[in-house]
């Protein structure tokens, strides 16, 4: 169970809670998108031999709420080789996300296709607020 609450804010903001698949690792708070207004960014680590991660991120709305920022799945260059082990954190200006790249054959525990880390920037969304990739990098 995972519990979000503020303090500062006029008029007080309402707690989030919600229930969580896996272990909190981390959190962060940061201004991504440079509006003024930091956001908060919870990162879950699932059960299991994948240890897949997961973002819980929430950015102030109108000073009055907070609005769940959406992480979109991987999906194509970026999602292959990818069985998990995550590791997030904010990185400057983005949200950095690293993972192990395996290889055909490769067992959950060795990977030898190197780490990809993914870049994400904050953006506004039709419902809300969306981490976008914008770049790659292999190592």
């Amino acid at each position: 169970q995972l519990t979000i609450t503020t303090t500062g804010a006029k008029p007080p903001i309402k707690p989030i809670r919600q229930t969580v698949n896996g272990q909190v690792v981390g959190a962060e708070v940061a201004d991504l998108n440079s509006n003024g207004t930091p956001e908060i960014y919870v990162f879950v680590q699932g059960a299991g031999s994948g240890s897949y991660g997961e973002v819980v991120a929430y950015a102030v709305m109108k000073g009055a709420e907070l609005s769940p920022i959406t992480l979109p799945e991987l999906a194509g260059a970026n999602s292959q080789g990818y069985q998990g082990h995550d590791q997030f954190q904010v990185v400057e200006s983005c949200l950095a996300r690293r993972f192990p790249i395996y290889k055909p054959g490769d067992s959950n525990a060795k990977a030898t296709g190197g780490q990809r880390q993914i870049c994400y920037k904050l953006k506004a969304g039709e419902a809300g607020f969306i981490l976008q990739p914008t770049s790659v990098l292999k190592f």
